[in-house]
């Protein structure tokens, strides 16, 4: 039996001086206390597509690491996030000061997902199929998340 089986999932890319690959992992599901299965929320870190189960989330200063993760709580709360081993949920924030770019970012975060799949393959065996848009949110006034949709084969 798992320890904890997860039925709502939301990535977030880690900023430096993480390593290269990191992510957080925003989840909610069942944990096995002791034969009980407690309805929980876990935040961890996850390395070259590798769960830490031990590590504790560390969130650098000067980076949007702790608002993002805040921000992918709040959404796995209301019901978003992906269950399925094939697909997940990757959150984005970024500063927006003029509308007319939003184009522009989601194309350049689309990339950026992509080439951090491909860099993963060296160590794991896991390959985007297709980074789709889902949906943009304004956090804050020029804040925005960015979610997408990451297909795995």
């Amino acid at each position: 039996m798992k320890v904890f089986d997860e039925r709502r999932v939301i990535f977030v890319p880690a900023s430096r001086p993480h390593p290269e690959c990191t992510e957080y992992r925003i989840a909610w599901g069942y944990e096995n206390w002791g034969g009980n299965l407690v309805p929980v929320e876990k935040t961890q870190m996850v390395y070259k597509g590798r769960v830490a189960g031990m590590l504790s989330p560390s969130f650098p200063d000067n980076t949007i690491d702790k608002k993002a993760v805040r921000f992918a709580s709040d959404l796995v709360e209301q019901g978003y996030g992906s269950g399925s081993r094939k697909s997940k949920l990757v959150l984005v924030i970024k500063e927006v000061s003029d509308p007319a770019d939003f184009d522009q970012i989601i194309t350049t975060i689309e990339d950026e997902i992509e080439e951090y799949h491909y860099q993963m393959q060296q160590d794991v065996v896991i390959r985007p199929v297709d980074v789709t848009f889902d949906r943009k949110i304004q956090v804050e006034e020029k804040l925005w998340a960015f979610l997408f949709r990451v297909d795995l084969r």
